[in-house]
Formats: structure tokens, C-alpha cells, sequence
């Protein structure tokens, strides 16, 4: 497919011809090109572009930064950034590398706080559910980085502890993001509870908040059981405990990351999102494009 070589987009169209060769025009940064030409920038001179400005820097010295022959060329790249890439709001690596994989897996370009170089404020995440401190995460990395920022928020309920912990999943036993903690305390919690009744589920809400206040929201569930000890050392959080429906006696935490995504809870979420997402897209460029007639 062909795409834009200024931002990257898929929304292109044929645009006359210039000096017998087809020239096409994208219909989300507006930029016109020949195909076959190289792109000008690159992502990584993109996210600098962007990175810098958010900083403060000048148009003119990210000009010379990214070797751009002038202001213009910046803008263009400014305005083209939010329709390509999405921010991934949360400090958590494990969790950073999962979103980025199932969105990229999507055709999506994920920014994380590494890249723009900045540190988002703590959030307190006091909802009572998962969409809610989803949305409280997004919401606040979204008034930071001015882009369509996508947060998750999960966890495990187990119905014989009266679907505990819910929400307080990464707190369970009592320090936030303690894996091993809680997964002590889990097992403890069920040390009488006989196998073919610990059955729990992994649910996650996975949220995308735009600049200009739209948001999308999807959930997704994984069944399962929960083991009697921790096996495997892959994923995070209760993965090593938690035995998924139809995977026989592998542990969450044994799954390639490729077999995660096709059943987990976050890939099934972001999956949904991804759909939301592109028909909001959509849904844009033809309020846009209605608006110039």
C-alpha cells in the first residue's frame, strides 16, 4: 500500500500528473509527492521534530537539528505527528513493550516517555474501576505530550476471594507493583480453595484521550485458573500464577509474546481500541474533507 512519505499516512490519492510521472496527495497532512521518492524524514527525525518542540526549542533550531532546509518543512512534520502516532502513558517497561507490540502489530506508530525524553506526573489512581483509572491516566498524559495518548488499566478477580483484588491488582499486597507481594499473598489467600475452584479472569480497559477531548474506550477478558504455585518466567504481574482457558497447563507466563497477544486481556482491549481508533479516523478525515466543500 502506498503511503505518505511525509507523515507516513495511508489516506493517499492520485493528484494529476507532474513531468509525466503521477503525482498523489495525502489526505491527512495535505502534502503532495511523487511516488517512488524517498521519504524526507525519517521516524526518528520526526519524533526529535516533535520531542524538541515540546521542549520549547525554536522551529528554527529544530530546522538545523534535523537538517531541514526551513520552518515550514517543521510544521508539516508537527501537524502529520499526532495523525500517525500515539503515546503510550505509563513509566512501566514490561507494560510499555506489550502496548507497543499489539499496536505496531496494528499499523500503529507508539511514542513512549523515553522518546519525547519526559516523565509523566504520578497519577492517583482512586476510581473504582478499570475504565476510570484507564481514562485518569490518559487524560493527564494527553495534557502533556498534546497527542492521542493510550492507557491501560488491569487486573485479576478471582471468584472464590469475591472477585479481589480488582482493581488494587498492582497493590494487592500493599506496595505498588510488588509482583512477587502479590502473588504470595494471592496463593496464601487461596491455600484452602481446591483447584477446580479458583477460577479467576484477567480483565483490562484500555483507553485512547485525543487533544481534543474525544475518547475511545474497550475492555477485554481472559479466562482462566489460578495456579497453586508460580511457574514460567515470562509477561508481569500474575502472570507466573494464572493457567488460561484452552492453553492446557501452561502458565500465563509461559506463552511466547506472540501467543499472549492472540488471548490476552490487554490484546484482546487494544485490538477493540485499534478498530475504535481507525473509525474515529475516519470519521474525521470525512468531517474534514466535507468542511473544504
Amino acid at each position: 500500500m502506498l503511503t505518505c512519505k511525509y507523515c507516513g499516512s495511508g489516506q493517499v490519492v492520485k493528484s494529476g500528473i507532474v513531468l509525466n510521472k503521477q503525482r498523489h496527495k495525502c489526505k491527512d497532512c495535505g502534502r503532495q509527492f511523487i511516488e517512488g521518492n524517498k521519504k524526507l524524514y525519517s521516524e526518528d527525525q520526526k519524533t526529535l521534530a516533535f520531542k524538541l518542540r515540546l521542549h520549547g526549542v525554536t522551529l528554527i533550531k529544530i530546522a538545523k537539528e534535523i537538517g531541514a532546509p526551513g520552518t515550514g518543512n517543521i510544521l508539516q512534520i508537527l501537524r502529520a505527528y499526532p495523525h500517525r502516532h500515539v503515546f503510550v502513558a505509563t513509566h512501566n517497561t514490561k507494560k510499555q513493550a506489550e502496548l507497543t507490540r499489539v499496536l505496531s502489530h496494528h499499523g500503529m506508530q507508539a511514542v513512549t516517555p523515553a522518546d519525547l525524553d519526559i516523565t509523566l506526573p504520578e497519577v492517583d489512581e482512586a476510581e473504582d474501576s478499570f475504565v476510570g483509572n484507564a481514562l485518569l491516566k490518559a487524560r493527564s498524559a494527553c495534557l502533556v505530550t498534546h497527542l492521542p495518548c493510550v492507557a491501560d488499566d488491569s487486573g485479576l478477580l478471582v471468584d472464590a476471594l469475591d472477585g479481589a483484588p480488582g482493581v488494587y491488582s498492582a497493590r494487592y499486597a500493599g506496595e505498588h507493583g510488588n509482583d512477587s507481594g502479590n502473588m504470595a499473598l494471592l496463593l496464601k489467600n487461596l491455600k484452602d480453595v481446591q483447584s477446580e475452584e479458583r477460577t479467576a479472569r484477567f480483565v483490562c480497559a484500555a483507553v485512547c484521550v485525543y487533544p481534543d477531548g474525544t475518547e475511545l474506550i474497550a475492555e477485554g477478558c481472559c479466562e482462566g485458573l489460578i495456579a497453586h504455585s508460580p511457574k514460567g518466567e515470562g509477561g508481569f504481574g500474575y502472570d507466573p500464577v494464572f493457567l488460561p482457558d484452552g492453553k492446557g497447563d501452561q502458565h500465563m507466563s509461559e506463552l511466547t509474546p506472540e501467543e499472549k497477544d492472540a488471548i490476552s486481556h490487554r490484546g484482546k482491549a487494544l485490538t477493540a481500541l485499534h478498530l475504535l481508533m481507525w473509525i474515529h479516523a475516519k470519521e474525521m478525515r470525512k468531517a474534514k474533507n466535507a468542511g473544504k466543500k
